[in-house]
């Protein structure tokens, strides 16, 4: 665990860099709807992408993790919509908000534990995100740090690939 948090280690203003490249990105810009999960941890800090879309008036969507690799998506409209230690210690929709339809969201911004320049992804292992993503038309950004790009990770037949990889240093696109 020690290990992997050496690797993740990003500062605050990595986070902030890794922002700026979201925000640059057109299909970020193009997009009306945003899904993006709740930095935590070692996870790079999203509060500014959260806090760029509602300014720019699109809408965002973060992750409800239901069990079961389960996971939907719930439209927020301020920060006052998320409470803290949901599922996984992470911020999660309040309750009473509901389910968003998937066909809304323009681009995805994924967090992994490890990615690699052709856009392949190593998650947690529970499989919330793979089973998210599968069949979804939006754009998947995997957001990291550069300490967890490596040349390639093992994948398995149902892992969804990204197709865009944003670092503090860089942007990658995939494939």
């Amino acid at each position: 665990m020690r290990r992997r948090a050496a690797l993740c280690a990003g500062t605050e203003e990595d986070s902030g860099r890794i922002a700026e490249h979201v925000l640059s990105l057109d299909e970020f810009r193009s997009a009306g709807g945003v899904f993006t999960f709740c930095g935590a941890g070692s996870e790079p800090d999203t509060r500014g992408i959260i806090a760029a879309a509602l300014e720019l008036r699109k809408r965002v969507f973060v992750p409800r993790c239901l069990g079961g690799g389960v996971m939907e998506a719930v439209e927020i409209r301020s920060f006052c919509d998320l409470v803290p230690g949901g599922r996984f210690g992470i911020p999660e929709p309040a309750d009473g908000l509901e389910a968003a339809d998937k066909g809304d969201i323009g681009i995805v911004l994924v967090p992994g534990v490890c990615f690699d320049p052709d856009g392949g992804r190593l998650g947690r292992g529970k499989g919330y995100y793979d089973r998210f993503l599968e069949g979804l038309g939006a754009v998947k950004a995997g957001l990291c740090f550069e300490g967890q790009l490596f040349k390639s990770v093992p994948l398995e037949r149902h892992d969804v690939r990204m197709d865009i990889i944003v670092t503090q240093s860089r942007i990658i696109r995939c494939g």
